[in-house]
């Protein structure tokens, strides 16, 4: 059986300004954990993706949904810290989260 390394990092770029330094596909606004949402959370199929964004190859999308699953418990975590620290910045500025 042969293994293949695939460094996710060449399909990802990350830059100040672009979605919040969020993890987006190279040269797309598209950020990673709206990838792993849509397919994972969502059960879009990635060939479908792929179809709704020419521009991203499918092997792109294959990555980074691979790389969520190698690293599920951290990026789970991160997004829930995320999700917090959203919550209580609207508190503070007054705002009522239903």
């Amino acid at each position: 059986m042969t293994t293949a390394t695939i460094d996710v990092g060449e399909f990802l770029e990350s830059k100040p300004g672009v979605q919040g330094g969020r993890p987006v596909l190279r040269g797309t606004r598209i950020t990673m954990q709206s990838v792993v949402a849509a397919h994972v959370f969502n059960k879009v199929p990635l060939e479908e993706i792929a179809e709704d964004n020419p521009h991203v190859p499918l092997g792109a999308l294959y990555a980074v949904v691979a790389y969520y699953y190698a690293h599920q418990a951290e990026m789970d975590s991160g997004e829930k810290a995320e999700e917090r620290e959203a919550i209580e910045m609207a508190h503070r500025l007054g705002a009522e989260i239903i």
